[in-house]
């Protein structure tokens, strides 16, 4: 819940993306289930994510087919992804 978050997150990030449905992740399935039709024909889709969401990112990108390349932050934890439509 929000009690759990650092002041700095609540202060900066988005309110919606923080208490999205599913957990957080409601925006990011909109993303990876609709996104390719936004991208010009050499387009990435970037996205950020907390740690333990992953797996359930990896799995939903390969089902709606992603090439996917994720990135670690400072910390070392999971953090993006660079998306890029299969062929």
């Amino acid at each position: 819940g929000s009690k759990d978050l650092h002041q700095s997150v609540k202060r900066y990030e988005p309110h919606d993306a923080l208490f999205a449905k599913e957990e957080g992740m409601e925006f990011i399935r909109q993303l990876l289930e609709d996104g390719k039709r936004y991208l010009s024909p050499r387009g990435v889709l970037a996205i950020e994510y907390d740690d333990p969401q992953k797996s359930f990112v990896e799995a939903l990108g390969k089902e709606h087919g992603w090439d996917m390349e994720f990135l670690k932050d400072q910390f070392g934890l999971w953090r993006a992804v660079l998306c890029i439509p299969m062929k």
